[in-house]
C-alpha cells in the first residue's frame, strides 16, 4: 500500500503544503526564542576556520610527549604509503600483463528498471524530511529548552536520520522490480568473495592516483590563495571535543552515509542513467553528481573519480556490496587520518 500511495502525486501536494507550513512555523517559533538555541559548548568563542597545521620542529617535539599519538600518526603514516606503494605496483602489473586493455570488458549486468520518475520522488521525499528536520528540533527545544540539543548534536543526528530515511525510501520504492529488494540493489551474497576482491584490488589501484590529484588540486588552490569555508562535517571532526558527537560523527561518515550513497547513487540513479546511455557516459554522469551532492570546492575531482570507481565496481561485479565496502573502507581510512591530524594542529 504504502509504495502505491507514494508513487502518486497528490501526497506530495500535500506534502509540500505541510512543509510550507512548518517552515513558517519553525521561522517564527525559532525567532521568538531567540538566543534560547543552545551553541555548542565545544566551538562557544572559538575560530572556526580552518586549523592551522604545526611547524616540523614543533610537531616532532609534541609526539615526543605524546606516545599514543605519535604511534597513530606512525600507523597512518604506514597505511598511506603502503597503499600508494601497493597502487603504484599493482598499476605497473596491470601495464606490463597488458590487464590494463581488459579494465573495460566487463560482463553485463542489466540494471533493475528504475526511472526518472522514481529518483525525483525519492529526492523530493528526502528534501521534505530536510525541511521538517528543523521544525522537530524547534519543538524539543520549545518542549524541553534545558536540553543540550546544540547545533553540532543536532548536525548529526539530522544527518543521520537524513540517510537512514533515503534508505527506507529506496526499499519502499524497490519492492516488485527484480525478486527481494536485496536483490534489485544488488545486495544479495550471491559472489560475495570475488566482489570483495575486485573492489578492494581496484581501490588499491587507484589510490595514489587519487592521493596524487587531491595534492595537485590543493597546491593550485594554496597558489591562487583559495581557503573553501569550513563545512559541518569538517567543523565536527576539528572542533568537536564530545565523545558521543565524535562517535555518531564516525557512525555517520564510515557506515550509514556510504551505504546510503550507494544505494542512492550507484543502485539507483546509476540503474537509471544506465538504461538510456552507454556504461562509459553513465560512469562519468553519476561520478560527477556524487561529487555535486557533497559541495566540497577542492575535494570535487578526487571524489568525481571515487565515485567513477564506485560505479564502475558495480557495473563490474552487479552488487552494490563491493563499492559499499570500498566507500566504507576510503572513508574509514580518511577519518582515521583526519582524527590523527586533529591532534596536530593548533
Amino acid at each position: 500500500m504504502i509504495p502505491q500511495l507514494l508513487r502518486g502525486k497528490a501526497i506530495y501536494v500535500g506534502l509540500a503544503l505541510l512543509s510550507v507550513f512548518l517552515v513558517l512555523w519553525a521561522a517564527r517559533t525559532g525567532s521568538l526564542m531567540g538566543d534560547h538555541i543552545p551553541t555548542p559548548p565545544s566551538v562557544q568563542g572559538m575560530d572556526l576556520s580552518w586549523p592551522e597545521p604545526m611547524d616540523a620542529n614543533t610537531m616532532k617535539d609534541y609526539l615526543l610527549h605524546r606516545p599514543l599519538l605519535a604511534m597513530m600518526w606512525g600507523i597512518s603514516m604506514v597505511v598511506l604509503a603502503g597503499l600508494s606503494l601497493s597502487g603504484f605496483a599493482l598499476t605497473l602489473w596491470f601495464c606490463k600483463t597488458g590487464q590494463i586493455f581488459r579494465i573495460w570488458r566487463v560482463p553485463m549486468h542489466p540494471p533493475p528498471r528504475w526511472s526518472f520518475g522514481e529518483i525525483a520522488r525519492i529526492a523530493l521525499l528526502a528534501v521534505f524530511a530536510a525541511v521538517w528536520l528543523p521544525a522537530l528540533r524547534v519543538s524539543l527545544l520549545v518542549m524541553w529548552p534545558s536540553s543540550k540539543l546544540d547545533l553540532n548534536l543536532w548536525i548529526v543526528i539530522s544527518m543521520l536520520f537524513l540517510d537512514l530515511w533515503v534508505v527506507a525510501m529506496i526499499l519502499v520504492f524497490a519492492e516488485g522490480k527484480r525478486g527481494s529488494r536485496w536483490e534489485t540493489l544488488g545486495l544479495s551474497r550471491a559472489h560475495l568473495r570475488s566482489s570483495l576482491t575486485e573492489g578492494f584490488r581496484s581501490y588499491v589501484t587507484v589510490f595514489p592516483w587519487l592521493l596524487l590529484l587531491l595534492f595537485l588540486v590543493t597546491e593550485l588552490a594554496r597558489l591562487f590563495g583559495f581557503q573553501p569555508p569550513l563545512e559541518p562535517i569538517h567543523q565536527l571532526i576539528f572542533h568537536e571535543q564530545r565523545t558521543l558527537v565524535l562517535g555518531l560523527t564516525m557512525v555517520l561518515a564510515c557506515l550509514v552515509g556510504p551505504a546510503a550513497e550507494e544505494m542512492f547513487f550507484r543502485g539507483v540513479v546509476y540503474a537509471v542513467i544506465r538504461r538510456y546511455a552507454s556504461r562509459g557516459l553513465g560512469i562519468f554522469v553519476s561520478g560527477c553528481l556524487f561529487a555535486l551532492i557533497h559541495t566540497n570546492v577542492l575535494g570535487f575531482l578526487p571524489i568525481m573519480a571515487l565515485g567513477c570507481l564506485l560505479a564502475y565496481l558495480y557495473e563490474r561485479t552487479g552488487s552494490l556490496i563491493s563499492p559499499i565496502a570500498v566507500h566504507i573502507f576510503h572513508n574509514a581510512v580518511l577519518m582515521g587520518v583526519s582524527m590523527v591530524f586533529r591532534g596536530l594542529v593548533k
